[in-house]
């Protein structure tokens, strides 16, 4: 029975690996026997790819057909999907530190020009619609910090750096 794999992961990529350098030539490389390395291809055996065979398998993959390193960049991906998942407020809250910070800039750069140009009434104007959307920015983020606490998020201490 074919079993049902989850596309592009560390076990998929491995398969296609070994099939692509044959899997004889595979274990023999790494001294290893068939049986095992074809266990490494199931996620849900106890077996798994070490990460010397891993690098010696991506080395034999890019001698053979020069294009990249399949395993790292399975792996690659997994990392970078595990730490969005993992890291997703920290990601939003980088987000909205960004928005925050260029929508201030853009703030400042208006109370300046206000305040340069007497008597300009647009650019008065200017200045207090930009400093409305800090504030809009301001009270969105501040929703999310709040959500984020309340969630019980954040209980970590970060290291004392003083």
């Amino acid at each position: 029975m074919t079993k049902v794999r989850e596309p592009a992961t560390i076990e998929d990529t491995l398969m296609t690996v070994l099939g692509q350098l044959k899997i004889k030539e595979a274990a023999a490389l790494l001294g290893r026997s068939a049986a095992y390395l074809q266990a490494t291809t199931d996620p849900d055996k106890r077996e798994q790819l070490s990460v010397r065979d891993l690098e010696q398998l991506d080395l034999a993959h890019h001698a053979k057909f020069g294009l990249g390193f399949p395993l790292y960049e399975a792996l690659g991906r997994r990392l970078a999907t595990s730490r969005a998942e993992r890291f997703a407020d920290a990601a939003e809250i980088g987000r909205r530190g960004a928005a925050l910070a260029r929508e201030n800039g853009e703030a400042v750069t208006a109370l300046l020009e206000a305040a340069l140009v007497t008597g300009d009434r647009k650019r008065v104007e200017e200045a207090l619609r930009q400093t409305e959307d800090v504030h809009r920015e301001a009270t969105s983020t501040m929703a999310c910090l709040r959500a984020y606490l309340d969630r019980g998020a954040g209980t970590a201490t970060a290291p004392d750096t003083s």
